[in-house]
């Protein structure tokens, strides 16, 4: 069984693009940081409110 390298260079490629992308997509998330959910926050208000 013979593969040659040119034939499976782009398979390769394709998916080094992918992750690439993909870090540095949720590079925040990788970071620590989380994103403010409004619904959340207002709920904790309502709920130190009594409402």
């Amino acid at each position: 069984m013979n593969i040659e390298f040119k034939t499976i260079y782009p398979y390769i490629l394709h998916i080094l693009v992918i992750v690439i992308v993909n870090v540095m997509y949720f590079m925040p998330q990788f970071e620590g940081k989380v994103v403010n959910q409004g619904d959340i926050i207002q709920y904790k208000g309502d709920v130190k409110g009594g409402i």
